[in-house]
């Protein structure tokens, strides 16, 4: 990973270009405007989506957006897990945002959305299991559930008492801040979510 990043030439023979290159970024988003896409039915099926979810207007205008031609994604994506899962799923949604923002600023003439797809559909309810925080004496604090796979998607495994515990639980071992009670609420489950 750490040669990918500085550029390896044996590695970067076997990509289209270079990461941080902005020449390599606007070859790939040329080549991608030259494609054929079902637009209209991408765009009705996410708005029809978003909006039962709930989506803010600025999601349902990037959705929008994707009507256009010159309108690019950033896509990343991962598969459920309890609150958000690993760090490193926040920090793929970030990046894609952040990506999606310099490669517009880079190309005026396009538009970039960032798309984050949650692979729902992921059966591995034992992978999703547990939450790891930093707990007191730099140690780690592992809360876990009795999840294990039984066959269901996350997306249909409901968000049940004991998933309900492990969120307060959480929140107590944080430690007091002036943003936790609005992460508490973010992170509050409807009575019908479910683990996707």
């Amino acid at each position: 990973f750490t040669r990918y990043l500085a550029g390896d030439a044996r590695l970067m023979a076997r990509f289209p270009g270079a990461p941080f290159d902005p020449a390599s970024h606007r070859a790939a988003a040329q080549a991608a405007i030259g494609r054929e896409y079902p637009r209209p039915e991408l765009v009705r099926r996410l708005a029809d989506y978003n909006q039962e979810l709930g989506a803010r207007e600025a999601t349902l205008r990037n959705i929008d957006a994707l009507k256009r031609a010159r309108t690019l994604v950033v896509c990343t994506g991962q598969q459920p897990g309890l609150l958000t899962g690993p760090l490193y799923t926040v920090y793929k949604a970030v990046t894609a945002i952040a990506l999606a923002r310099r490669l517009a600023a880079a190309s005026p003439d396009l538009v970039f959305v960032p798309v984050f797809w949650c692979a729902s559909e992921d059966h591995d309810l034992e992978e999703m299991n547990a939450v790891h925080l930093p707990g007191p004496d730099d140690e780690v604090l592992r809360l876990k559930t009795s999840l294990t796979n039984d066959g269901r998607p996350a997306e249909k495994v409901p968000v049940d008492a004991e998933c309900r515990r492990l969120l307060q639980d959480a929140l107590a071992a944080l430690p007091d801040t002036e943003f936790k009670d609005e992460i508490a609420a973010l992170f509050a489950p409807a009575p019908e979510d479910t683990l996707g």
